[in-house]
């Protein structure tokens, strides 16, 4: 199953019974779709070897907080555009699942759907390849080689 499956999900939450509630998860299911889509081929192709020494051996162990920052350090520009939309995607499901004092409407639900088809199409721009060398530069820098020297 493809993480952009979601997307479909929160236009049906967006436009089934127009509550509050719907329109919360509707949001929740937008970030999900960026998510999950952008995490595949950021655990896929980055370095392995790197990937292992930041200590990440599982897909599920890149954290939701995580994704964004490996992504906006990127040299690349398109890659650090999608780290800084997926960043402000996960504030946006942050407040929906977990601020109860803030009113949702459906015009919240509608731009979390926009972001999320925008930041979508923007992924699919990308070459793939940039996604996972973008985590690898990352872990490089974070957590540099060490280079033992060799006895002759």
């Amino acid at each position: 199953m493809r993480g952009r499956q979601f997307l479909d999900t929160a236009m049906l939450l967006r436009h089934s019974k127009s509550n509050e509630a719907h329109f919360r998860s509707a949001m929740s299911r937008a970030y999900y779709a960026c998510f999950l889509e952008v995490r595949v081929p950021a655990f896929n192709l980055c370095n392995e070897s790197s990937r292992i020494k930041y200590g990440i051996s599982k897909i599920k162990e890149i954290k939701h907080n995580q994704l964004p920052v490996f992504l906006k350090n990127s040299q690349n520009p398109n890659v650090k555009k999608l780290g800084i939309d997926l960043g402000g995607m996960l504030g946006m499901r942050e407040d929906a699942d977990y601020d109860m004092t803030n009113i949702v409407t459906e015009e919240n639900a509608d731009d979390a759907i926009n972001n999320a088809d925008a930041l979508i199409k923007h992924f699919d721009s990308i070459p793939p390849k940039e996604i996972g060398k973008a985590l690898t530069d990352y872990f490089d820098k974070i957590i540099p080689s060490i280079h033992v020297k060799q006895s002759p």
